[in-house]
């Protein structure tokens, strides 16, 4: 086959979750009255990265040293992009991506109005 057509859905799944994970870097998926549009697309991008490693790591199932090696070098891949191109990298209020960028997050898209 060619193309982006395969026949194990897992590694469908797996692109899937690569898509909404790299698209997150660059804009919110939705609005939240409680929530950072940061804080979105931090949670989003983390949440879709084990999930395109865990599928990555299933569509190769029983060979699991193929999938531990495919899992492997997706899941240090987006760590590396998130550190080097974003502020997705987060750690007790402090972020270590993407230098120069060490700003508090912006408030709530659709805060109330006081």
């Amino acid at each position: 086959m060619s193309g982006f057509i395969t026949p194990n859905i897992l590694w469908d799944l797996a692109i899937v979750c690569l898509v909404i994970a790299t698209l997150t870097g660059i804009f919110p998926l939705w609005r939240s009255r409680s929530l950072s549009p940061d804080v979105i697309m931090r949670r989003t991008y983390w949440v879709c990265t084990v999930l395109t490693m865990l599928f990555a790591f299933l569509a190769v199932w029983p060979e699991w040293p193929a999938g531990l090696f495919a899992s492997s070098a997706i899941g240090l891949t987006l760590v590396v992009f998130a550190g080097r191109y974003t502020r997705h990298i987060k750690i007790r209020g402090k972020v270590y991506g993407m230098p120069g960028t060490n700003v508090p997050d912006r408030p709530p898209s659709r805060a109330p109005k006081d």
